[in-house]
């Protein structure tokens, strides 16, 4: 008799099945160049080169995943190769090679190199948000939510499309601007409006040790926009940037102009968005260093965080903060985050009961549907 097959979690067998159609439509991908329809190599929405290569060893990286493990699911941070850490199959060889050539050899210089950037990060999250909707929708029709299920399937579309309209602005400006490829910043900050989108932009002097390209959605008056953050380090120094559609201006006004008055707020913004993105690649190094307890309080809080509303109350880069504080007593307030003690936390299962609530709430909110919150 043969050997005896071993009997699979059907859950684990569904989730592994969604996983490889996901990953069999990724694999399909043509090049995301206007016109194109040659097949798509992997690609890096940011350069590995010069970027992911001066922060991994040994071509390692870390970065948060999560593991299918039932009833539950958790995330934690894990190593990833600097191959592999912000790809995507995006540009075939050829428009890969020309269009980014110059964000490959040296950090941003220009306008137009701002530009750049910025499509490419588009791009990595249309391609990969164009697959993840395969991971929203299957689980809800295997427990015959179909009302949620379309419903997913209608804001994907919605915030696609956003995705959509930015990528053409931004592919118009590459190619019928040319005043931006000789427009040098003058200034190691910059906010800009151009065409229809909004960009901040910031040159840090230092590494922040950690790529960053991340997005994240907002709601007001039954609409929904975006705001874009990405984060370059290099040797020596750090390009960090943000965009809007500018129509939403007013919303974010308050928060940007903040965030980029000063280098602290812009460290205090990375660390918030390593709390509520999945989208970071991080030097190893950083995050060896943390004691044990200090290590399992911010995996725990990779689940639980909500991220947006607040400042991280964990320093993570301690270094760099202290050399950005040492002197300037208006900073005060930031040398609690570098105490040998820790904040204290909630038990882990009574926060992610409570995510989890919020996370179901959500989804129902969208469906416009009410219910009491049992106590």
């Amino acid at each position: 008799m043969g050997e005896k097959r071993k009997k699979i979690d059907p859950k684990i067998e569904f989730d592994n099945s969604v996983h490889e159609e996901i990953n069999n439509k990724l694999k399909r991908n043509k090049c995301m160049y206007e016109g194109c329809t040659s097949n798509a190599i992997w690609s890096h929405s940011i350069s590995r080169s010069i970027s992911l290569g001066e922060i991994a060893r040994n071509g390692i990286l870390l970065s948060p995943k999560s593991e299918r493990a039932y009833p539950n699911k958790k995330y934690f941070i894990d190593e990833i190769g600097y191959r592999g850490a912000s790809g995507f199959f995006g540009f075939c060889e050829v428009h890969d090679n020309i269009l980014f050539e110059e964000l490959d050899n040296h950090s941003i210089q220009t306008t137009m190199d701002i530009v750049t950037q910025l499509y490419r990060s588009v791009n990595y999250h249309y391609f990969n948000d164009s697959a993840q909707l395969i991971a929203q929708t299957r689980p809800l029709e295997r427990l015959g939510k179909w009302d949620l299920a379309l419903n997913a399937i209608n804001k994907n579309k919605i915030y696609l499309s956003r995705l959509k309209n930015f990528q053409k602005e931004l592919f118009q400006l590459m190619h019928y601007h040319d005043y931006l490829k000789v427009t040098p910043n003058p200034l190691p900050m910059t906010k800009s409006k151009i065409s229809n989108i909004i960009i901040f932009y910031k040159k840090l002097n230092f590494q922040v040790p950690i790529a960053i390209n991340t997005i994240y959605s907002y709601g007001s008056n039954n609409e929904e926009f975006d705001l874009f953050v990405t984060n370059i380090p290099y040797k020596d120094s750090t390009d960090f940037l943000m965009m809007i559609d500018a129509r939403y201006y007013n919303y974010f006004n308050d928060m940007l102009n903040y965030i980029f008055n000063a280098d602290i707020n812009i460290l205090n913004y990375i660390e918030r968005v390593m709390m509520s993105s999945e989208h970071w690649w991080l030097k190893p190094e950083i995050y060896e260093q943390f004691s044990e307890e200090k290590k399992r309080i911010v995996q725990e809080d990779l689940y639980c965080y909500a991220g947006l509303e607040n400042e991280y109350d964990i320093s993570i880069f301690d270094d760099i903060r202290y050399g950005l504080i040492t002197g300037e007593p208006q900073f005060d307030h930031e040398r609690e985050k570098l105490l040998s003690s820790l904040p204290e936390r909630a038990p882990f299962e009574k926060r992610k009961n409570n995510m989890d609530y919020e996370i179901v709430a959500k989804i129902l909110r969208s469906k416009k549907l009410v219910f009491e919150r049992d106590v």
